[in-house]
Formats: structure tokens, sequence, C-alpha cells
């Protein structure tokens, strides 16, 4: 006598073991259905998705340090005074503190590159110009001792 199991089937005679358990495929939950909002609040076609947001000539803090690093005295615009005084005041910070400048030069000119050393590589270079001055010497030997 057989009795199915899923797509497996057992037979009464063979004791039913932790394996053949195992190989009964798990039941798999059935997909959730995608939710859609509703109508009145999707997205319109052609409309920004924030039109009262940052608008695009809008001054940054790091484009202020830089036209005052260009020596630019007063701000464009007056809207941005607050932005353009605390700019001001860090650009006179870092004229006096070391660690003030290090930090406007990350955010104006970006971090410097921090060179990373290969060791296998920089093994193998040494290797390669060893055998290479080692191969000039032989040679500057050899043309030295023909009369």
């Amino acid at each position: 006598m057989t009795a199915g199991v899923g797509d497996f089937k057992l037979s009464a005679v063979e004791p039913v073991t932790t394996a053949a358990i195992a190989l009964v495929p798990e039941p798999q939950p059935a997909p959730k259905p995608k939710r859609m909002p509703p109508i009145e609040t999707r997205f319109k076609k052609g409309v920004s998705g924030n039109p009262s947001g940052k608008p695009r000539n809008a001054m940054t803090l790091t484009g202020a340090v830089k036209m005052i690093l260009a020596g630019r005295t007063r701000c464009p615009r007056e809207r941005n005074r607050l932005l353009w005084n605390v700019a001001m005041q860090w650009v006179q910070r870092a004229r006096s503190n070391p660690t003030d400048l290090a930090m406007l030069l990350e955010r104006t000119e970006g971090k410097v590159m921090q060179p990373v050393e290969n060791k296998l590589l920089v093994d193998a270079n040494r290797a390669i110009m060893e055998a290479y001055a080692a191969a000039q010497l032989e040679t500057s030997d050899e043309e030295g001792s023909v009369p």
C-alpha cells in the first residue's frame, strides 16, 4: 500500500524517516496582491512631484564658500543672506584654524585620494627593477672588458 504526500509517494512497508519527511515540499504562501493608491492621490502626468520644493538655482553652502574664496564680497541674492553669513564666518575661521581649513577644502575640492599600496604589486615591481639593474650591470661589465 502506498500513501501519496505531495509529489512523493511513501510505501507503508518502509519506515518513515526524517529524510523522507524532508523530501516533502513545504507549501508556499500565496503571493500578496499589489496595492495601488487611490486614484485621487496618484501622481498626475506632467506635474512635478514636489512643485514647491528647492528652486533649481538655489545657493548651497559649498557654492557660497567657493564664491567667497574666489574673491566675491557681497551676497548675490538677499534671500541667501543667512547662508552667505555662515559661509563667511567659516572662511574666516578657516584662515586661523588648520582643522577648519581642512574641512573647508574637503567640502569645496573633495577629499584627497589616499594612495593604496598593493604589497604584491610593489614586490613584483621591485623584483623587475632589480633584475633590470642587474642586467644593466652585466652589460656594462661586458662592454668595459672589450679592448
